[in-house]
C-alpha cells in the first residue's frame, strides 16, 4: 500500500500535480529561474534590435557617400601635443553645420586648413600666416579663407601658409611659429591677432602652455600633459563610424538648442569690460610675448607683422571699454617693440551682416575684406609682396590716447 502512494505522489510532482504539499526544490528553482530568462531574452531582443538599426544607419550614411559631420570642433580637428597643447588633426574632410553657414572644411596631412588654390612650391617668397579660430576659417569652407584669397590675388610669385589653429593663444603662436621656421624658411609671418589672445595666456587651462613675465624675465612656468583629452572609446568610435558622428552629433545639437541664449564658440573667453589696458589681464605677458615672436622671426630671416582683428564690429553687444582697450593694449605692445601693426578692420565698418557670422566669426566676405585690408595697407603689403621692408604703421597718439614711447630692451627668455 504505501508503496502505491509513494509512486502516485511521485507521478504527480513529475506531471506538476499538487495536492496542496509545498513544492518539490526542484521545482522552486525552474520557478525562480523563469522571470530571469525571460528578462534576458527580452534584454537580448533590444540589444540585436539597436545593433541592427545602428548597421543600417552606418550603411546607409556610407552609401550616401557625403562626409561625416562635425561633433565636436577640437577632437575633430585637433589632437594633443606635450609642446603646444594642442596641434591639427591630419587628413579631416567633416561637414560643419552652425547658424549661419554648412561648408566642408577639411585639414591636409601636416595638420592645418587644406589651401585653395595650392601655395605653388616653387614661389620665391614664402608668406606665414598664423592666428586663432578667425584666421584658421571657423564656418568656413576650402578657397574661401582670407588665406586663399590672399594666394589668388599674389599669384605665383608669393606661397601664403595659413598654420592657423582654434582657440590658440599668443603664447602657442610663438611656440608653433618657432617650431616653423625652423624647418623651412619664411620671409614674412603675419600673426592675426585676436581680442582675446591676452586673456588666453593667462586663462588658467592646463592644456596650454604657460609663460610668466617676471623682473624682466619672460619663463615657460607650465607645459602641457601628453596625449589627448578625448576619451578612447568615443576617440575611436568618432573617427571610425558615421553612425556615431549622426548620432552624438544630433544629440550635441539638442543640447545646444536647449540652452537658451547660448552660442558656440571656439573655447576663448571674451576680455573683461575695463577701459585702461593695463589693467587687462596678462597685458606685460602679451607684451612680451610679442617682442620675443619677433625676436624669433628676425632670428629667422623673417619680417613680423601683427594684423589686429576688426574691434569695433566684433562680437556682437560687447562693451566698446573691452574692445577699445583690448586694441590699445596690443597698439602699445607693437608700439615698446617696434612691430609692424595693421588694423584689418575697414572693410566691416557697415556692413556686419555680411561679414560677420552670428557668432562673431568670419563669413566668406570677411575673409575676402581682410585679405584686401592686408594688401591696401603699406605695412602688410611691403611684408606679403617683398616690395619694401615693413615699417610700423600705428595709430596716432592722440587718438589712441597712448603715451609715444620707445622699444625697450628684449626680455630675457627661460623654457
Amino acid at each position: 500500500m504505501g508503496s502505491h502512494e509513494e509512486g502516485d505522489r511521485a507521478s504527480r510532482v513529475a506531471a506538476g500535480a499538487t495536492d496542496g504539499s509545498p513544492p518539490t526544490p526542484q521545482a522552486s528553482s525552474v520557478s525562480r529561474r523563469s522571470p530571469a530568462r525571460r528578462a534576458g531574452a527580452a534584454l537580448l531582443v533590444v540589444l540585436s534590435s539597436l545593433l541592427v538599426g545602428w548597421a543600417a544607419l552606418e550603411v546607409a550614411l556610407r552609401l550616401a557617400g557625403g562626409p561625416g559631420e562635425v561633433v565636436a570642433i577640437f577632437p575633430d580637428f585637433h589632437r594633443g601635443d606635450a609642446r603646444l597643447g594642442w596641434t591639427g588633426q591630419p587628413d579631416v574632410a567633416l561637414r560643419f553645420r552652425r547658424e549661419g553657414f554648412d561648408v566642408l572644411v577639411e585639414h591636409g596631412p601636416e595638420g592645418f586648413r587644406r589651401p585653395d588654390p595650392e601655395p605653388p612650391a616653387d614661389a620665391p617668397r614664402r608668406v606665414l600666416v598664423l592666428g586663432d579660430s578667425l584666421a584658421w576659417g571657423w564656418g568656413i569652407g576650402r578657397g574661401d579663407l582670407l588665406t586663399d584669397e590672399l594666394q589668388r590675388r599674389v599669384g605665383p610669385a608669393v606661397a601664403v601658409e595659413n598654420r592657423a589653429l582654434c582657440s590658440y593663444g599668443t603664447a602657442q603662436e610663438m611656440l608653433l611659429m618657432e617650431d616653423l621656421l625652423a624647418r623651412r624658411h619664411y620671409d614674412a609671418v603675419i600673426l592675426v591677432y585676436s581680442r582675446t589672445d591676452p586673456v588666453n595666456d593667462v586663462d588658467g587651462n592646463a592644456l596650454r602652455p604657460a609663460f610668466r613675465f617676471a623682473r624682466g624675465r619672460l619663463a615657460q612656468v607650465r607645459h602641457p600633459p601628453p596625449g589627448t583629452s578625448d576619451r578612447p572609446l568615443a576617440g575611436w568610435l568618432r573617427r571610425n563610424s558615421l553612425a556615431w558622428r549622426f548620432v552624438e552629433g544630433r544629440g550635441r545639437e539638442l543640447l545646444r538648442k536647449g540652452k537658451a541664449g547660448s552660442r558656440e564658440v571656439d573655447g576663448t573667453p571674451a576680455a573683461p569690460p575695463q577701459a585702461d589696458f593695463r589693467r587687462l589681464p596678462g597685458h606685460d605677458l602679451a607684451r612680451e610675448l610679442l617682442r620675443e615672436m619677433k625676436r624669433i622671426a628676425t632670428a629667422h630671416g623673417a619680417e613680423f607683422v601683427v594684423a589686429y582683428e576688426p574691434h569695433h564690429v566684433f562680437p556682437a553687444g560687447a562693451p566698446e571699454a573691452a574692445t577699445r582697450a583690448a586694441r590699445d593694449l596690443v597698439v602699445d605692445a607693437c608700439r615698446r617693440a617696434g612691430i609692424p601693426f595693421v588694423d584689418v578692420g575697414e572693410g566691416f565698418v557697415d556692413h556686419r551682416g555680411e561679414t560677420i557670422f552670428p557668432d562673431g566669426h568670419w563669413t566668406p566676405a570677411g575673409h575676402r575684406a581682410v585679405a584686401a585690408a592686408l594688401l591696401s595697407s603699406p605695412v602688410s603689403r611691403a611684408a606679403i609682396l617683398g616690395e619694401a621692408s615693413a615699417t610700423t604703421e600705428l595709430p596716432d597718439h592722440a587718438a589712441s590716447g597712448l603715451v609715444p614711447t620707445v622699444p625697450s630692451a628684449p626680455a630675457t627668455v627661460a623654457r
